[in-house]
């Protein structure tokens, strides 16, 4: 083996190592399953071209060009995911899969279509590979340095420069080998550029939170044992066969593992889905039994009442007995607004949102007199059709989570009421530390909460209130600016 061919065999066993990680995280992290495919397409990529080396058959060849036809748009996946603002660019991403798509399955098809090889093995090729990688990575690395001079956080700042750095690293020193295939004669240093990528989002993993959480002792150390033992098993199977065997036992094995990491990865994502789909279902039904269940004694209650009423002449008595009646309808009331809320069901009537975001501000300031608050409106009448305990139950959640994201020293948080033509909004703003990207766009995941005794329910909640009247909830936040969650309702 040349020292080209070693390396090339490090920076395999290195992916091999970001990529258990990466998947290790899973769904617990945005950049999981994104990181985790970029590092095994590119690490299946450099073991076609280690084994191309080691054996001279072109199927191998055939194979890296399919795997390297999809690394620009999963690499593009990486860092739409990384800074946020997907929807933004959701058509250029969807463009870049497919156009990659349709070079990777024609040199697929060369498989069974001999006929193709000589096109995927032509400059023609390249030249298509290159016209489509060059301005993704130049996209890629411009919404890198966007997020970079948009975040004031520190951590983030500090993410942000090693993604960037191996982007570019990675990113440049990757196009010398198609280039070097092009007739420029440069030296093939794509290993290297992969290898010095993988260690800097390593570092950003291990030392500045890139997952979003510290990683574990146990993940760290289930990372290294992976590690250890890919390079030794590797070692070996070199040692072993010395003729052409090695790399299709090398081959076989990682095939095995990716499979064996892809299919596991699949199977939790749909278990976990299927979990809290019946999480929710479960939390319903109690609800609805609950409800139910307390119902029936308030009416008892409030039956037993009634007939006491008439036998009672000292006025004490009546006063008590009234109060009694007062607070058993408030109980069932509640109960009845909970059915409501669990269902997501409104009931229309004319309403004015300024109105309740008014009340909802004077609650939270009995609650949190440290916090400064405003509401803003129009100089029109903010009404619309909707549900009023719905909506008054979503704004307390916004409210209230916006007041929680200030630090204990206090902040301010606005409330904006505005109408248009075909819908009124509510805007609320805090002045806290604000949530990164990957951390807003799973905002609104059921269960999902950074916070200690957090529910992570009442941003999905208000997300269903608006749906049920029509609108969407929208969040705009950036580490050291604070958070904005918008909440639209469609007028009827």
């Amino acid at each position: 083996m040349s020292g080209e061919d070693w390396t090339i065999l490090v920076a395999v066993v290195g992916l091999l190592g970001l990529s258990t990680l990466s998947f290790s995280r899973g769904r617990a992290s945005a950049l999981g399953i994104p990181l985790g495919l970029l590092t095994l397409d590119l690490g299946g990529l450099h073991l076609a071209t280690l084994a191309n080396h080691l054996t001279g058959s072109p199927s191998w060849s055939l194979v890296d060009a399919i795997l390297t036809a999809m690394s620009p748009p999963l690499t593009l996946h990486l860092v739409v995911t990384f800074v946020g603002g997907r929807a933004r660019v959701r058509t250029v991403e969807r463009g870049a899969f497919v156009a990659f798509g349709a070079l990777a399955l024609g040199s697929l098809l060369s498989f069974p279509l001999p006929s193709l090889r000589p096109w995927v093995e032509s400059r023609t090729w390249l030249a298509c590979f290159l016209v489509g990688w060059i301005p993704l990575l130049v996209g890629s690395v411009a919404l890198l340095v966007r997020h970079l001079l948009g975040t004031s956080d520190p951590y983030e700042k500090g993410r942000t420069r090693l993604v960037l750095a191996a982007m570019a690293i990675g990113g440049a020193l990757a196009s010398t080998d198609v280039l070097d295939e092009t007739g420029l004669a440069l030296p093939r240093l794509a290993a290297v550029g992969t290898l010095t990528a993988a260690v800097l989002v390593a570092m950003a993993a291990l030392r500045m939170r890139l997952f979003d959480r510290d990683l574990t002792a146990s993940t760290v150390l289930y990372g290294a044992v992976m590690l250890t033992a890919a390079a030794v098993s590797y070692l070996v199977v070199f040692r072993l066969f010395d003729h052409g065997l090695a790399p299709l036992a090398v081959g076989a094995a990682s095939l095995t593992i990716v499979v064996a990491v892809v299919v596991t990865e699949l199977a939790g994502s749909v278990g976990r889905a299927r979990a809290q789909k019946e999480r929710l279902l479960v939390m319903g039904r109690f609800a609805a039994q609950m409800a139910h269940d307390i119902k029936n004694p308030l009416s008892a209650i409030m039956g037993a009442a009634q007939v006491l009423e008439p036998a009672l002449s000292a006025e004490a008595d009546k006063e008590f007995l009234a109060l009694l009646l007062d607070q058993t309808r408030r109980i069932r009331t509640i109960v009845e607004t909970y059915e409501r809320l669990g269902k997501v069901e409104p009931e229309r009537v004319a309403v004015n949102l300024e109105t309740i975001a008014r009340a909802v501000v004077d609650a939270q300031r009995l609650r949190a007199p440290h916090v400064r608050f405003e509401v803003e409106t129009t100089d029109q009448t903010v009404g619309l059709v909707g549900d009023p305990s719905l909506l008054e139950g979503a704004l307390e959640n916004l409210v209230r989570n916006a007041v929680e994201a200030l630090p204990d020293a206090g902040g301010k948080v606005t409330v904006h009421v505005d109408e248009a033509v075909d819908w009124v909004s509510v805007r609320v703003t805090d002045t806290g530390q604000g949530m990164d990207p990957r951390r807003a766009q799973r905002a609104l995941e059921e269960f999902f909460t950074s916070k200690p005794q957090g529910s992570g329910l009442g941003l999905p909640f208000a997300r269903r209130v608006a749906v049920a009247h029509g609108g969407d909830l929208v969040i705009t936040s950036a580490l050291g600016k604070g958070t904005s969650i918008e909440m639209r309702i469609h007028k009827e």
